[in-house]
């Protein structure tokens, strides 16, 4: 039985009044029919593709009428339970225009947008490249004798390719092309391209445009192709904050806002990769609801006594290793995501003032936490589908689908072997110049470069060192270290052979390296964050909390202690012995035993209900079964039109095989 109450841990994550809102809009959800999630998973990739546009513009009434704020709508569509594609309109288009458009240019296209009769998308990606943007093939000439610009895509590989929204339902798209003036390449610049008529929703000529096809997953969003064939736009129809281009073609860089556009695009990328680390505190809960409901239901086997009760699933210990590993890793997210979150507001107020002092560094620190939050998440989603056995294998279960929808998140803004590489990057840079005495201190994020942690003396005498908040996050840092330590000697090694010799030739050298840096220093800010999130959200804490302070620092154990049982770089760091190692694999043991009894309401806490989850395993009336036989009744295969063509083909091969 769980000691304590599920609701208070709710509101310790999401706060009293916001879990009051999204309870609110629970409820209304509820009442609406258009939002009923029980047959999505057998409908056509069309018909879930039109309903998802139905359910947006719904969501978007219910906020006009209800004047609902921004986080309010975030609620609510979190409530209505279902991936709207077109949130990309708002996650992208509109903050890209407050970011680059000029204040007049600003005042006319966002009112347009934000009533959605301009909706947008952020055609970035080319069919050749992603993320290099410097690779773009797109170009934006301009004609002075008719003061526009002509859009272009000059190759095949330079065809607009994954844009969200781009393929039905966008009628504008902010478009990063290559400004050429008088046969000059002045660099690639964002530019609003109507693509779509606004009273017919049809392409515009010399727009070629469509849907790039089915994915493993997220089919309710449109990713689209386009291509430009000489498309004319007027010249106030480029993007003109930090740079114009006037009358008769002078390029004007706007210098008071100079480097601006460099630091606009990294903290949007870092706004981007903190609701990515967030999502996988989402992502990664909803699994471990759907797998941890559903292992207290399913009994199999009888223990160690033949004669008694069939266990329930989750009463293995083999079971919670694999489930509570990943809870922990919910946690961990969470703890993480909101400190990401609370470092963008602070750093988008500090650019306000000037001061871009941290914003590489936070930068770099967002790049290792996407790319490891996803990889875990991803294949956490994988390890719950299959902890629930044959039935995982079901799309009722919810996990196929949340599998398939999910997985884009590693390579979506960045593939994350390659993202990676620029935190190991800072991380070598700033270490070099440390050494050398070029800067005095080092940026907060990597401080622990400067410090060696004792961690092989007189701590380790103390019985289980290792369960101590602070000695765990020492292991983490040391470790990071070291492997920061070593890859700064081979890369001074390789520089000092050759004269010719550039630091990035060292980077494709020691690729794997250079991965693995990033990496550890992804899992330390995990674990530091973790420690430090429990510490402020019980500061004042009650007596009611105290239970729920034990359930969660030993889930920050069960998440520390595991890590270091995976990766032997900590026994090859100095951070712990191969005594230890044994110490800690019996510590995870028997923490895993300590869950047990709150693992339901852990997962409880983070208050996914039955629509969101999109599960007939992981129901919270625990109905499973019942629930499994009422999901074929929305199988097409089942409706007897269907069965009677079936019949038909049967029947006409045995007809002909009886007359062989």
């Amino acid at each position: 039985r769980c000691a304590f109450s599920q609701r208070k841990l709710t509101e310790l994550l999401d706060g009293p009044e916001k879990t009051e809102r999204r309870l609110f809009f629970r409820k209304l959800v509820e009442q609406e029919p258009l939002f009923e999630n029980e047959s999505i998973h057998t409908l056509s990739r069309t018909e879930r593709h039109i309903l998802a546009i139905k359910k947006h513009f719904r969501v978007q009434q219910i906020k006009a009428e209800m004047n609902l704020s921004l986080e309010d709508t975030w609620l609510l569509i979190r409530e209505v339970g279902d991936d709207l594609g077109l949130t990309i309109h708002d996650l992208a288009f509109l903050p890209a225009l407050r970011n680059l458009l000029s204040s007049e240019q600003q005042s006319y296209w966002i009112p347009l947008s934000e009533s959605w009769k301009v909706i947008g998308s952020f055609a970035q990606t080319e069919l050749g490249h992603g993320s290099n943007i410097r690779g773009i093939e797109t170009i934006a000439t301009y004609i002075p004798e008719t003061d526009e610009f002509d859009i272009h895509s000059p190759t095949v590989t330079s065809t607009k390719f994954w844009p969200g929204a781009l393929g039905t339902t966008a009628n504008h798209a902010l478009v990063q092309a290559k400004l050429i003036i008088d046969k000059i390449d002045m660099g690639v610049h964002a530019f609003i391209v109507p693509i779509r008529s606004l009273t017919t929703h049809r392409l515009l000529p010399g727009i070629e445009a469509g849907d790039i096809g089915p994915k493993i997953g997220f089919n309710t969003q449109d990713n689209g192709y386009c291509r430009f064939h000489h498309v004319r736009i007027p010249r106030d129809f480029m993007a003109m904050k930090h740079s114009r281009v006037e009358k008769g073609g002078k390029y004007v860089k706007l210098s008071k806002n100079s480097g601006g556009e460099s630091k606009i695009a990294y903290l949007g990328m870092m706004y981007l990769r903190s609701l990515i680390i967030s999502a996988a505190r989402n992502a990664m809960s909803v699994a471990c609801t759907i797998a941890i409901r559903y292992s207290v239901v399913r009994e199999q086997g009888y223990g160690d006594k033949p004669d008694g009760p069939e266990w329930k699933v989750l009463d293995y210990p083999l079971q919670q290793y694999r489930l509570f590993r990943y809870l922990a890793a919910a946690y961990a997210f969470h703890f993480t995501g909101t400190t990401m979150m609370e470092q963008f507001y602070q750093l988008a107020a500090n650019l306000q003032t000037g001061d871009s002092s941290r914003l590489q560094e936070v930068h770099a620190t967002s790049c290792a936490l996407k790319a490891v939050c996803t990889d875990i998440c991803a294949n956490g989603i994988e390890e719950c589908r299959r902890a629930c056995g044959g039935h995982g294998y079901l799309v009722a279960s919810g996990l196929p689908d949340l599998s398939g929808t999910y997985v884009q998140s590693c390579t979506v803004e960045g593939e994350n072997y390659m993202i990676a590489q620029q935190t190991s990057r800072y991380l070598v840079k700033n270490y070099r110049q440390y050494l050398s005495g070029a800067i005095k201190k080092l940026p907060e994020g990597c401080s622990y470069l400067a410090h060696e942690f004792q961690l092989i003396g007189e701590e380790t005498k103390i019985e289980n060192w290792f369960r101590k908040r602070q000695s765990q996050t020492h292991i983490f840092a040391q470790r990071a270290r070291v492997l920061v330590q070593q890859l700064t000697a081979r890369v001074d090694s390789f520089l000092s052979q050759d004269s010719s010799r550039t630091f990035e030739a060292a980077v494709i050298s020691f690729q794997i390296d250079f991965y693995r840096v990033a990496r550890a220093h992804a899992m330390f800010s995990l674990v530091s964050n973790f420690g430090s999130g429990l510490q402020k959200m019980f500061e004042k804490a009650t007596h009611e909390d105290a239970q729920i302070h034990m359930a969660l620092s030993t889930l920050a154990d069960l998440f520390a202690l595991d890590w270091i049982t995976r990766d032997s770089e900590f026994l090859e760091c100095g951070c712990v012995t191969p005594k230890d190692l044994i110490d800690v694999r019996c510590a995870v043991e028997a923490i895993l035993a300590k869950i047990r009894p709150n693992a339901v309401g852990l997962v409880d806490a983070f208050d996914h209900s039955d629509r969101t989850l999109r599960s007939a395993l992981g129901r919270f009336d625990g109905n499973v079964y019942e629930a499994l036989m009422k999901s074929t009744e929305h199988e097409p295969l089942n409706d007897e039109k269907n069965l009677e063509r079936v019949r038909e083909v049967i029947l006409k091969y045995q007809t002909l095989s009886a007359k062989l």
